[in-house]
């Protein structure tokens, strides 16, 4: 499946919401800028397939991308344009259920957009001596590194992949959380606390015996530590 190239909605005054709401979460918040940057990932892994806990769909073409601090949530709308194209509205936080203002918004740049899609789309400098980009995981390596945060968003990543690996796994099995708790000697809470993309507690004993029990393996790697383009 290819991956889902990102970009950022950008309004004709040349501001663009999500970067900046992202740029004032860092200062304010390092765990859920972390946990909102782990979601933006697995949307450029997973595209059009990724699905709860970490994304639903709204309305009228429009998507969220959640997440959780607490009792305060957090969410990104986004909306898809062509084949593989996610476009980044804005984001918020909230306590009940998402406005419809916030709604309405991301509908009106989602027909903005496909009415104008280059006038509409955030290009940046990364630095002086690169050309600019459109690419919104460049630019967001870019503004997680300025923060120092790129080990916070690491983590956050790995945890949220974990999680939507048990919970994809379960779900196709058609097991609740209840009997997959059975199923491996353990608890309804543990195999929530498990699916949790935020829980940081995981261990290669307890995904060992989810694996088994669903027969499934696991494989680990070590990867260079390099861009894709110079490992490639």
């Amino acid at each position: 499946m290819p991956k889902t190239n990102l970009v950022f909605f950008k309004e004709l005054d040349g501001s663009v919401p999500l970067l900046d709401w992202l740029d004032e979460l860092a200062k304010e918040n390092q765990q859920a800028y972390a946990s909102c940057i782990a979601r933006i990932r697995m949307l450029k892994e997973l595209g059009h397939e990724l699905r709860r806990p970490h994304a639903d769909y709204v309305t009228d073409g429009i998507y969220e991308l959640r997440a959780r601090k607490g009792t305060v949530q957090y969410r990104i709308l986004y909306f898809f344009h062509g084949q593989n194209i996610a476009v980044l509205a804005h984001g918020l936080t909230k306590e009940d259920a998402l406005p419809r203002a916030d709604i309405e918004r991301a509908t009106r740049r989602k027909a903005l957009f496909e009415a104008a899609p280059e006038r509409h789309t955030s290009v940046k400098e990364i630095t002086p001596m690169t050309k600019k980009t459109s690419d919104a995981m460049q630019i967001i390596e870019d503004l997680t590194k300025k923060h120092g945060l790129q080990e916070e968003a690491d983590a956050a990543y790995i945890n949220a992949v974990v999680a939507h690996l048990i919970y994809n796994a379960r779900t196709e099995a058609g097991l609740s959380q209840q009997e997959l708790g059975d199923m491996i000697g353990s608890t309804q809470p543990t195999i929530s606390r498990l699916e949790d993309a935020d829980y940081d507690g995981h261990s290669l004993s307890i995904l060992r015996r989810i694996a088994v029990a669903l027969k499934k393996r696991i494989s680990i790697s070590l990867l260079d530590d390099k861009p894709e383009k110079e490992a490639a």
